[in-house]
């Protein structure tokens, strides 16, 4: 470090001309082409080589190597739930290069062929909100909902014929409220609000019931 740091101080000349100086870190010479505070930021990372979209959060500006991508999209938590989801997946089985035993290359030239679809405001307030109460829950049902939610984004025709309206439920019942709150009491209104809408009785849990038998979501799962 205090060898790069020294380098750091340097002035470098391309051409005979200087071109200041730049972070230690970096081994390119021009500070026009740093990137190295993009780490510093509220940031998504992905492995290089894994069996299927491994998107992570990062809030506290972890910096990582060349094994790793990372992505800074304008609304993080939507942008996460979307990447995870069973559509992107099977995404990445046709855009990313396959390796051994099932593993597929997340690099930027293939991960950055993901797609994040179009959303109202609304729509990504709800998703975000399941989105943070994964984070703080770990609860399966909520990913199953985010799973569902991404297909209506993805496949509206498709869900709105079998009467399948996930965004519409998730608002009648609250869902994009809990946004609002952090940590425990995120857990507690989740764990309550869970309680309701995975009952069997409730609309929610007979959407995403149906939602497993439209012959779309069967090919991309790979029940087909």
């Amino acid at each position: 470090e205090e060898a790069l740091r020294k380098r750091g101080q340097c002035t470098s000349s391309r051409n005979g001309k200087g071109v200041g100086q730049h972070h230690w870190l970096e081994l390119d010479n021009n500070p026009k082409e740093s990137f190295l505070n993009e780490f510093e930021q509220p940031k998504i990372i992905v492995p290089a080589i894994a069996t299927a979209p491994s998107f992570a959060p990062d809030f506290e500006g972890y910096y990582s190597n060349n094994k790793s991508t990372i992505f800074l999209p304008p609304r993080l938590l939507f942008a996460l739930g979307v990447l995870n989801s069973s559509v992107n997946a099977w995404l990445a089985t046709q855009v990313c290069s396959s390796k051994q035993n099932g593993y597929f290359d997340f690099e930027p030239r293939y991960s950055s062929q993901l797609i994040i679809p179009t959303a109202s405001s609304s729509q990504i307030s709800i998703v975000e909100a399941a989105v943070s109460i994964v984070l703080v829950t770990r609860d399966p049902r909520f990913e199953q909902l985010i799973n569902g939610l991404v297909f209506e984004l993805f496949f509206p025709d498709n869900l709105h014929r079998a009467n399948i309206h996930l965004f519409d439920a998730c608002e009648k019942a609250g869902i994009s409220k809990l946004a609002e709150l952090k940590d425990k009491a995120l857990a507690t209104a989740a764990n309550e609000l869970a309680e309701r809408i995975f009952a069997t009785n409730h609309p929610i849990y007979a959407m995403l019931f149906d939602v497993q038998a439209l012959d779309v979501v069967r090919i991309i799962e790979g029940r087909e």
